[in-house]
């Protein structure tokens, strides 16, 4: 990050007025309109303001993490629990978790800005990584040789046959891989995004040691899925996952193809906390079957729902629900009317009692449905109440006690 480089920070869900140039409008409004497409909030939004030209409304909503802008502004935004919490949260929802261990392998102060975390990470793995040995694999190469090595390619050497001349493929060790030159790229992005100056000397520093032996290559996210792991090369997986998914949070402008100019590294709150609660559910209750369905509110196959939780007793139903990552006021009114008649919908449909779970410290509240002998439970989770020390055990026993007599 340059010394010229503004920066502006705020919460999830928050606004703030911001000046902006037509490009960083532009990109904005772009991510806006990608998750119009599929129907899913987006992690911000810009709304001109009357005041003042260039002048506007930033307003975040349930992601957290950094977005560059194509001017060069950086934009924060901060989870609303501690980035302790939000790591941990991280490693547990995911087993192939770009981020394992995180929480027991860095000491955070106050502060720091999410993308250094990663790379202090990313930096820790990739001096591993170094120490270990920087892998070799065998690569493809093609050739115009004078005595036949490898292969002969029969298809090129008869579209251009010449005398003493063969067009060979063969096979070549080396640490010129494509899982070192996805390193290699993602520690060029990251060098040039982290604010901490001692950290971005340090990623220039393993840049250019890592750059010895491999080619500087541009990826694309669609590349990703090819580039895999076996048993040999393990201790890579961190880093790879790590590279992967900076490289899926490059922006690439349409009018210079290859050039970065624009990067956000965003963690989508809704889904994390949907998994983490659905993970916690599973561990404290290992004899139920806890699953996502779909199912119809018409016949035959009308009206699509998608509970978040199906909870059944072997082969019996036992519970249906939906987590939101939503801030209900604290009152007799409880959740908004969408969330009731959603989770009733699924009672309905399901035949069983419906919960709702997110996150809040307000005791839990049960409903009766009207005309109906089912109920409706609100089950607060309080996230930034829970202990660092024994975070996932605290999260599993504060959300038993808290449906102990809903599930039994």
């Amino acid at each position: 990050m340059s010394e010229s480089q503004r920066s502006v920070s705020l919460a999830e869900h928050s606004s703030t007025r911001i000046e902006l140039e037509h490009d960083d409008e532009r990109y904005i409004q772009e991510i806006t309109n990608q998750h119009a497409d599929d129907q899913t909030q987006p992690p911000l939004s810009v709304t001109p303001t009357t005041q003042k030209r260039n002048m506007y409304y930033l307003q975040s909503y349930g992601h957290v993490g950094v977005v560059q802008l194509p001017s060069d502004i950086r934009i924060q935004i901060n989870p609303k629990i501690e980035e302790t919490q939000l790591l941990r949260m991280l490693n547990y929802v995911k087993t192939d978790d770009p981020l394992p261990h995180l929480a027991d392998k860095i000491t955070l102060e106050g502060g720091n800005e999410f993308l250094d975390i990663i790379g202090y990470i990313f930096a820790e793995e990739l001096e591993m990584v170094l120490t270990r040995g920087v892998e070799k694999g065998y690569v493809s190469e093609r050739d115009v040789t004078t005595h036949i090595r490898g292969k002969l390619d029969i298809s090129r050497q008869l579209q251009t046959p010449r005398e003493n001349q063969f067009h060979v493929e063969y096979e070549t060790l080396t640490r010129d891989t494509r899982i070192n030159q996805l390193i290699l790229y993602a520690t060029d992005i990251l060098r040039k995004m982290v604010i901490g100056s001692d950290l971005s000397r340090r990623l220039n520093t393993l840049h250019t040691r890592f750059k010895r032996n491999v080619t500087s290559v541009r990826f694309h996210p669609d590349q990703l899925d090819t580039i895999v792991l076996d048993s040999t090369n393990g201790y890579y997986q961190t880093a790879v996952e790590l590279s992967k998914q900076i490289v899926r949070s490059i922006y690439y402008d349409g009018l210079n193809p290859g050039e970065v100019t624009a990067f956000g590294f965003l963690i989508n709150m809704n889904e994390l906390f949907e998994e983490f609660v659905t993970n916690l559910l599973s561990d404290a209750y290992p004899e139920k079957t806890i699953v996502k369905e779909h199912n119809s509110l018409f016949e035959p196959h009308e009206g699509l729902i998608k509970p978040d939780l199906v909870i059944r007793d072997g082969t019996q139903l036992h519970l249906v629900g939906d987590v939101k990552y939503k801030q209900y006021e604290s009152n007799s009114r409880g959740a908004p009317n969408n969330d009731y008649y959603q989770v009733i919908a699924y009672s309905d449909v399901y035949g069983s009692d419906a919960f709702l779970i997110y996150p809040g410290e307000d005791p839990v509240e049960t409903k009766t449905v009207k005309n109906s002998n089912k109920q409706i439970s609100l089950v607060p989770l309080e996230v930034s109440a829970l202990s660092n020390e024994e975070f996932i055990s605290d999260a599993q026993t504060t959300l038993q006690d808290k449906l102990l007599r809903i599930v039994g």
